[in-house]
């Protein structure tokens, strides 16, 4: 399966239309239906609101629960149980997501701001925010898909995710009208064993709700079973756990002459739920795939530094050791660079809780001039993960360039050694 994604639009008949009550509304019967059935492997997970009262989630977990959505509110019911399932999923090691049951008739703003409030900053394993929407409040299609519209955008511009929509194909078809929303991800919602129908202007799907009677360990009682399309893996991507990585230690030349060559060490940990490989590699920022200054003849070209040299697991730590040539012209330069994996996304452009940030791997290199030692006795600065990415670099004549020049760091002599530990 191909497709991108950053949040979740929900509209769906598979929550309650009230706090007391059912949908009775048939699931996915239009006439209008794209039956569309998963291309490889689908993952188990649940929704749930305080009808599932206070489940076990540990026994959820341990029943092959990979992910679970729970509700923040509707309308002005605010779920009794939101803040302990929030936490708790968490807590277990499931992937874990928020709904919204959207009112079309009430505010969209202030939907939307209870939302953002009660999950706050998402994090590496928090699913987009899901907007449900499965019942007009008697409004047209038109007013409908401008509320959505208004909550969509608001929820993506605070969280730095696209929603997913959850809806049942009959909804869509007949009571929002619209392929505004058709790049968005998908959650649908259709009780079959079968594979499930879309509305006409999706063509695929990303959650599929397929049951409103599972029986999952851990919950007394009836709750919603959905699947996944997609590996682990992919998952994780969607929820900002894909490629994440956090620097380590930082070890490069502080100052060269025009000309020499100096050795970086960069350690490198994967926070991340994905392995990295020889397509993951270390490219030039600010601006990306820059054509860098300092580029040695050991590199893979001027842009790209290195692939990793092995396999690197989630929890693993690598150390890239490459060469730096210094530029003819002397001066101040700052180098930045930041982890790729080719063809798929630089890992900044990861939903929030992906990184390091393009300019969090910095060397700030005095190029000095004159012959270049037989050696490289430069000195050399060690930074660590709590580098502040900041560019600036003084060009005045009282930079540390010129203190530098007065300790004598040219002389041969090992320049100062900066540490900084989390």
């Amino acid at each position: 399966m191909s497709w991108r994604v950053a949040a979740l639009i929900v509209l769906s008949t598979a929550a309650c239309s009230s706090d007391e009550t059912r949908s009775g509304e048939p699931i996915g019967t239009s006439q209008l239906e794209v039956v569309v059935c998963a291309d490889g492997e689908q993952l188990e997970g649940i929704d749930v609101s305080y009808y599932q009262d206070q489940p076990d989630w540990n026994a959820v977990a341990g029943d092959g629960i990979v992910y679970a959505i729970t509700r923040v509110n509707h309308g002005d019911f605010m779920d009794p149980e939101f803040d302990t399932n929030w936490a708790a999923i968490k807590e277990v090691g499931l992937v874990r997501g928020a709904y919204q049951y959207f009112d079309p008739s009430g505010d969209p703003v202030t939907q939307a701001q209870t939302l953002i409030d009660k999950v706050g900053t998402l994090g590496p394993g928090d699913l987009p925010p899901v907007i449900d929407v499965e019942s007009t409040d008697g409004l047209g299609p038109e007013v409908i898909a401008a509320n959505v519209r208004t909550w969509v955008d608001m929820v993506e511009g605070a969280t730095g995710r696209r929603p997913l929509i959850y809806t049942g194909s009959y909804f869509w078809n007949d009571n929002v009208q619209t392929d505004e929303f058709a790049g968005y991800p998908l959650w649908i919602a259709h009780y079959t064993t079968d594979c499930p129908n879309l509305p006409a202007v999706w063509g695929d799907w990303v959650f599929w709700q397929y049951s409103s009677t599972g029986n999952v360990a851990g919950i007394y009682g009836a709750v919603d079973e959905n699947r996944f399309n997609g590996t682990l893996e992919q998952l994780h991507d969607l929820a900002g756990n894909g490629y994440r990585a956090s620097v380590v230690a930082l070890d490069y030349p502080e100052t060269l002459t025009a000309g020499e060559r100096g050795t970086v060490e960069l350690t490198l940990r994967n926070d991340g739920a994905r392995t990295w490989s020889s397509h993951t590699r270390l490219g030039t920022t600010t601006p990306r795939d820059r054509e860098s200054a300092f580029a040695s003849d050991d590199w893979d070209s001027a842009n790209r530094v290195a692939g990793m040299p092995k396999d690197v697991a989630s929890g693993d730590t690598v150390t890239l050791s490459f060469t730096v040539v210094a530029p003819d012209e002397p001066g101040e330069y700052l180098e930045t660079f930041n982890l790729v994996e080719e063809a798929v996304a630089w890992f900044s452009d990861t939903p929030p809780g992906g990184g390091p940030t393009d300019d969090s791997i910095a060397l700030r290199i005095a190029v000095l001039e004159g012959e270049p030692p037989s050696s490289t006795a430069a000195g050399t600065a060690t930074l660590e993960a709590e580098i502040d990415g900041s560019c600036a670099f003084g060009k005045s004549r009282e930079s540390a360039w010129w203190l530098l020049l007065a300790l004598g760091a040219i002389s041969g002599r090992r320049g100062r050694r900066a540490s900084r530990r989390r």
